[in-house]
């Protein structure tokens, strides 16, 4: 991306190499943390794209147990060629919400990664969620919290290590 915007591809290098080390700096002070989420049974809502990254790092990164993902949008005769099997065998493609719910509950899944959408999902059963794609109207959030990216690690893992701690 540096070399297309015309930039000295060692100085890109190097700011990555200081945000990468540096998030882990962050991490670190989590570390005691960390491994509650080491077989956290999730399910993961939301767009292709979205859905896809978000299950693959929290799955290969963080060691959620993903149980099941449910994809809300996808460009048409996509789902034969995505395989998902390393991280997750139970996705739903554009499904009902009720098959979703279903899905969620044989699968014992505490916490939801989704929309607003879900959330009647989680109210009714003891699950949690978090918002993380469209629509999203019952939170506000006016300083920057992403979630994709080396910043969206520490929102990530501060979000659903929180969650963990209301529980206990």
């Amino acid at each position: 991306m540096g070399e297309r915007l015309g930039t000295d591809s060692h100085f890109m290098e190097n700011r990555i190499q200081k945000e990468r080390q540096r998030t882990l700096d962050i991490l670190k002070t989590a570390h005691l943390y960390l491994p509650a989420l080491h077989g956290l049974p999730a399910a993961v809502s939301g767009d292709l794209p979205l859905a896809r990254g978000l299950a693959r790092f929290l799955a290969v990164e963080l060691g959620v147990d993903i149980r099941g993902m449910h994809i809300t949008s996808s460009p048409d005769g996509v789902q034969e060629e995505i395989r998902f099997e390393p991280i997750c065998s139970n996705i739903l493609f554009n499904a009902s919400w009720e098959r979703f719910k279903g899905l969620v509950r044989e699968m014992d899944v505490a916490l939801i990664l989704g929309s607003d959408l879900d959330r009647s999902i989680c109210t009714k059963e003891n699950r949690h969620l978090i918002p993380i794609s469209y629509p999203t109207i019952t939170r506000i959030t006016l300083t920057p919290q992403p979630y994709m990216g080396f910043r969206g690690v520490l929102t990530l893992a501060e979000e659903i290590i929180n969650l963990i701690l209301k529980r206990v």
